[in-house]
């Protein structure tokens, strides 16, 4: 009996079951523990819009993100003026010329522009008395051009544009 109990046989040596039990276990809690982090920073995100009294319906928001000037930007469902209903209307062609990319896959390649991409220029602009953004991101070997993001960071349309 001496022998078997300090074997390690009980205690998830390699090739055992308690092995990969345990390395399953340690792999679901890293992805939890990664969906966590990305929920608080989101989390974080949405308290400094609401903090700012900035008005969003969490429901729609289809992505928020820092972008490297240290904005946050959002992406809401919107309408045919304005979110992701109005890139949808007027340049999911364009994304799909471009890059490849079906109307599904925008949203969360744009997440990725805004928060990777390098800002290359940024221009203050005035369309209806309110004040926005042009940006201009590089991003993936490509350049893409945020033709309208509000101060208040909300993702107005985006299509992709060339060198």
């Amino acid at each position: 009996m001496g022998r078997y109990k300090d074997s390690g046989t009980n205690h998830g040596t390699k090739g055992s079951p308690q092995t990969s039990l345990e390395q399953s276990q340690f792999e679901n809690s890293q992805a939890k523990a990664n969906q966590v982090l990305i929920n608080t920073e989101e989390e974080k995100l949405f308290a400094e819009l609401d903090r700012d009294k900035v008005k969003y319906t969490k429901e729609n928001v289809l992505f928020i993100t820092k972008d490297r000037t240290g904005q946050i930007v959002f992406l809401e469902t919107g309408n045919e003026m304005a979110g992701f209903k109005h890139i949808l209307k007027g340049h999911v062609d364009d994304f799909k010329r471009a890059l490849n990319l079906e109307a599904d896959q925008i949203p969360t390649y744009l997440k990725n522009v805004v928060r990777y991409g390098q800002v290359i220029s940024n221009e203050v602009v005035i369309k209806k008395g309110r004040a926005g953004f042009s940006r201009k991101y590089y991003y993936n070997g490509e350049y893409y051009i945020f033709t309208g993001i509000g101060t208040n960071g909300f993702m107005i349309s985006a299509y992709p544009t060339s060198k």
